[in-house]
């Protein structure tokens, strides 16, 4: 009986110690995945938010907006504009296209237009995040739905997806 007992508490420090452990872990991922400015990377998101919501009651009501300035032509308009800019943009930064696609959503509504993109191009590191950096500069703004940046020996490839909304 003593043995089972101890057996028994043994199990259960055993136990004890794994469920402080894991919450001690789980505590230090959390703190290692928060971002060390995230409170400005969250102020920085909520005022496009608010800017995007301006723009939409803007032309809701007739208004000019600088997204109709962008996408004056509509979506298909921007598909051309997109595609000039990131080829210039990758030639001035030295990167090697490998993929640039970008094309409007099939939408039988009127409105906003998605616009989706696909680029993917290799190059240097820096290159890499100087694109990256002026797609999150341009108007309208592009919303990321994926992004994978893979070290190569010398160089950098960068996959790139994501979405523009074209007013019209």
């Amino acid at each position: 009986m003593n043995r089972d007992q101890s057996q028994i508490q043994t199990a259960l420090l055993a136990a004890g110690v794994a469920a402080v452990c894991a919450v001690v872990a789980g505590v230090s991922m959390a703190t290692i995945s928060r971002p060390q400015n995230f409170a400005a990377r969250l102020q920085a998101l909520d005022a496009r938010l608010d800017l995007i919501q301006r723009m939409g009651r803007r032309a809701a009501a007739g208004a000019p907006s600088e997204v109709q300035g962008r996408c004056a032509n509509g979506a298909a308009g921007q598909v051309q504009t997109l595609k000039d800019e990131i080829a210039a943009s990758e030639a001035r930064l030295d990167l090697q296209p490998a993929t640039l696609d970008v094309r409007p959503a099939q939408t039988d509504e009127g409105g906003v237009t998605p616009v989706t993109l696909h680029i993917e191009v290799t190059g240097s590191y820096q290159g890499a995040l100087t694109l990256l950096d002026e797609l999150s500069k341009r108007q309208p703004t592009v919303f990321v739905d994926k992004t994978d940046l893979t070290s190569r020996t010398s160089n950098v490839t960068l996959s790139f997806s994501g979405r523009v909304f074209c007013v019209g």
